[in-house]
């Protein structure tokens, strides 16, 4: 069929070449939709949260953790973010070739993809990220060693993911 058309149109090499890829790519697509399963996939509900309630919850874990070493008695965490955390959203990608014999070029332009629910359109969340910790400052009474203050940072460290630089530490020794 394609050597008809071939030998019909006397197309050269390359446009040949063009001309099959095209050819497969079409059958190729044809041939994975076929193949689903005819399950529609499950919409994951994108995370709903407020940005104080985590912060107070977090500064309260951390809070746990440190009132958990040995040799500290009362504790105060605050932690400043970054961000509000951030939302991404699926993009369909649409690419133009245009060949003029001797250059390709391309064109390529990204949209956010939209679904549509009781007649409202919205993007597609693809994820959320939680706001990212941009610093620790961390007081607590206790009686100073250097041993408490390196447990307290390797603590805060260890469950923020986050670098010594970034969190401060003050021990106030108890007055007895």
């Amino acid at each position: 069929m394609l050597k008809k058309l071939f030998e019909k149109y006397k197309l050269d090499k390359n446009n040949k070449i063009f001309i099959c890829t095209a050819v497969l790519g079409i059958v190729l697509l044809l041939l994975s939709g076929s193949f689903s399963s005819g399950e529609k996939q499950k919409e994951i509900t994108p995370l709903k949260f407020d940005v104080n309630e985590y912060k107070i919850t977090l500064e309260k874990e951390i809070s746990d953790i440190i009132k958990s070493i040995n040799g500290v008695d009362i504790v105060k965490v605050m932690l400043t973010f970054s961000d509000n955390g951030k939302t991404e959203y699926l993009s369909e990608e649409k690419v133009s070739l245009e060949n003029n014999g001797e250059t390709e070029n391309q064109d390529r332009e990204s949209t956010a993809a939209f679904k549509r629910e009781n007649g409202d359109e919205a993007p597609v969340v693809v994820r959320e990220l939680l706001p990212e910790v941009k610093g620790v400052a961390v007081v607590v009474s206790g009686e100073y060693s250097r041993e408490l203050e390196i447990k307290i940072l390797n603590s805060v460290k260890g469950a923020l993911g986050i670098g010594s630089n970034r969190i401060s530490i003050v021990i106030n020794e108890r007055n007895e």
